[in-house]
């Protein structure tokens, strides 16, 4: 029977088995480890859930019965392996999306922010010029240029923001979709 663990373990119990040696006669010789294995290939073939024979059934030895728990105990447990392999890359990506969306957000956030900072000084520049030069007359257009840089970069700045807050909670709303689901299966 150790041999057999060793070989569920290992994943062989269910792998293609050749066609048994052929005797002199013609029949069929099998070891008793190749009966044991073909009869439980053929139980894991057999719908377990519509009323295969379970442990207790006289049929089946307690030990094939404990190969037959574990076939299913696998297959219970690849599903669940899955599913959770599935939610893991949903939300790896989700996680990958939103690190993209905050560093272009970012740079444009940066850029508003210069941006202010230059219109800011261009409009203390013609500021000072409408007061200390040619009674306002260049300083008209420095200082409507400068508030209009101003402006643009606040309106930049701000639009980043307000995407970036955005985006992170849709992908939020969407990372615990996806947890609530995986709770589910």
């Amino acid at each position: 029977m150790d041999h057999l663990r060793k070989k569920i373990q290992s994943g062989l119990v269910f792998r293609e088995h050749s066609d048994a040696q052929r005797g002199i006669n013609g029949e069929e010789r099998r070891s008793d480890d190749e009966a044991k294995l073909i009869k439980n290939e053929e139980a894991e073939k057999a719908p377990l859930a519509s009323g295969a024979a379970k442990a207790g059934d006289g049929d089946i030895s307690p030990e094939e019965a404990a190969i037959i728990e574990m076939v299913e105990l696998r297959a219970k447990f690849q599903e669940w392996s899955e599913a959770r392999e599935e939610t893991i890359l949903r939300l790896r990506g989700i996680a990958d999306y939103v690190d993209d969306v905050s560093r272009r957000t970012g740079v444009a956030k940066v850029i508003g922010s210069g941006g202010g900072a230059v219109g800011g000084a261009i409009t203390v520049v013609g500021g000072a010029l409408t007061v200390f030069a040619t009674a306002g007359a260049t300083a008209v257009p420095l200082l409507l240029a400068g508030a209009s840089i101003g402006l643009a970069s606040g309106v930049t700045g701000g639009a980043a923001a307000i995407a970036e807050k955005v985006i992170k909670s849709k992908q939020m709303a969407e990372a615990q979709e996806a947890i609530r689901r995986d709770r589910v299966n």
